[in-house]
C-alpha cells in the first residue's frame, strides 16, 4: 500500500514538472505601466499615443489568429469623485473604439484589483472589414490608470482555451500606485 502511494506521489511530481516545462508562456513586466502579465510568447509594443493629457501604450501577441493584448493609459488629471461614472465613461470610450458591438455577458473581473473599479465583458463586434470578432476583456480603472486586458478571436471559432489563463495572470506591480 505504501509503495503504491509512493509511486503515485512520484508520478504526480513527474506530471507536474513535465506540465511546467511544457508551459512556454512568457512573463512580461511593464514598470512604466505598473503591471505584469503572462503572454503565450514575447509581446510587441504598440506606439505610444498621447492626447489631452492622456498617454496610452499597449503590448500584444498574435498566436493562431488569437490576439492577446494589454492596453494601458495614464493621466495626471484629477478624476471625478465618482469612480463608477468615470468607469462608465472609460467603458463607453472602449466600446466605441471597438466598432458595432453586442454585449454577450458582463460580470466581475478576475482578478479583482484592489482600489480599482473593474468589470469583465464578453462581446461580439463587426469591424470595418466586416469581420465578426469576439472580445473577452477585463477593464480596470484606478485613480489615474486605466487597463484593458483582452483576448480577441474570430467569432466563427470557439473561445481559445487559454483565455482565462491570460486574463487571470494580470496583476499590478505596486497596487498603491
Amino acid at each position: 500500500m505504501k509503495r503504491g502511494l509512493v509511486l503515485l506521489a512520484i508520478l504526480s511530481e513527474v506530471l507536474l514538472v513535465s506540465c511546467r516545462k511544457s508551459d512556454s508562456w512568457t512573463d512580461f513586466t511593464s514598470n512604466e505601466g505598473n503591471f505584469a502579465v503572462r503572454f503565450p510568447k514575447s509581446p510587441t509594443d504598440s506606439p505610444q499615443w498621447e492626447e489631452n493629457g492622456l498617454v496610452q501604450r499597449g503590448v500584444q501577441v498574435v498566436v493562431d489568429n488569437v490576439v492577446y493584448m494589454v492596453d494601458y493609459t495614464w493621466t495626471n488629471a484629477q478624476l471625478s469623485k465618482d469612480p463608477e461614472a468615470d468607469f462608465n465613461n472609460f467603458k463607453n470610450d472602449f466600446f466605441e473604439g471597438a466598432g458595432t458591438c453586442t454585449t454577450i455577458s458582463a460580470g466581475p473581473p478576475s482578478p479583482v484589483l484592489q482600489g480599482y473599479v473593474g468589470r469583465h465583458y464578453v462581446f461580439h463586434c463587426a469591424n470595418d472589414a466586416r469581420l465578426d470578432v469576439t472580445h473577452s476583456v477585463n477593464l480596470y480603472l484606478g485613480r489615474s490608470r486605466f487597463y484593458s486586458v483582452s483576448v480577441l478571436w474570430a467569432s466563427s471559432q470557439p473561445e481559445p482555451s487559454e483565455t482565462t489563463k491570460f486574463l487571470s495572470s494580470f496583476h499590478l506591480l505596486n497596487p498603491a500606485r
